[in-house]
């Protein structure tokens, strides 16, 4: 019996650690989606054409899979969240700051509004 206990506590250890393991990796994509979000808006800025097509191709290419993080993030336990908001803060500040001289030329770009809006919509 005290093998089957023993067993069964280390796979639920091993099962805790492959969920944190999954979370971590989907929240680095995340982040990386990101970051490669706000690279498109900064180094098209003063492009309001160029970067609502570089955007609508993003949005077409990896916006689900942004939206299915997006999920998979607010499915997580307040305590994953808050961890991993403390782990990813730098990068995301800093791709947000990257983006907002972009974003503050081209936000009446109907291109750029539709990216922005498919982003947030739900699925």
């Amino acid at each position: 019996m005290r093998k089957v206990v023993s067993g069964l506590m280390v796979l639920s250890f091993m099962l805790v650690a492959w969920v944190s393991v999954a979370q971590a990796n989907d929240t680095e994509k995340l982040v990386g989606l990101f970051e490669h979000f706000a690279g498109i808006i900064d180094s098209n800025a003063g492009d309001c054409d160029k970067m609502g097509a570089a955007l609508e191709v993003f949005v077409a290419e990896k916006g689900g899979e942004m939206q299915a993080l997006m999920k998979k993030m607010e499915q997580m336990s307040e305590e994953a969240q808050a961890d991993a908001q403390l782990l990813y803060a730098a990068r995301m500040e800093g791709a947000a700051e990257k983006m907002m001289v972009g974003l503050m030329q081209c936000i009446d770009n109907a291109a750029v509004i539709k990216s922005m809006e498919a982003l947030s919509a739900e699925e």
